[in-house]
């Protein structure tokens, strides 16, 4: 087997670019995925963080909302306290300008009728 000079300047070339390319290049890219790596995982912690402070806040929220909804229920008064049907009578008087014939008539019935109509919905 012979060595031929070709193959030892290959080899040495090889050898110098391999120390190259580790030095100047292979390094600061590694050095930049792994710097990526880290800012991505920073702020998957960050997020997982400001989750866990949302969660909490909507449960303060819920449970503020909750008692504030027991508390409207102790204090508002219901329907068996007060009867609305019994306290209100709906006997009023409009005042009418003087009309004559029909329509003092037609203002009439349409004064019936709105008093017809507020007793049914209070009914």
């Amino acid at each position: 087997m012979q060595i031929n000079a070709t193959l030892i300047v290959q080899m040495i070339n090889f050898g110098i670019i391999y120390f190259l390319l580790d030095r100047i290049l292979f390094r600061k890219v590694i050095a930049i995925v792994q710097d990526e790596e880290y800012q991505e995982q920073k702020i998957l912690e960050d997020l997982h963080h400001e989750q866990k402070k949302l969660n909490s806040i909507k449960q303060t929220i819920s449970a503020q909302w909750n008692e504030s909804q027991q508390e409207f229920k102790k204090t508002s008064p219901s329907a068996d306290i007060i009867d609305i049907k019994k306290r209100h009578t709906f006997d009023f008087k409009i005042p009418l300008p003087h009309f004559e014939g029909s329509e003092k008539k037609l203002i009439e019935e349409v004064t019936q009728k709105l008093k017809k109509t507020i007793e049914q919905k209070w009914s």
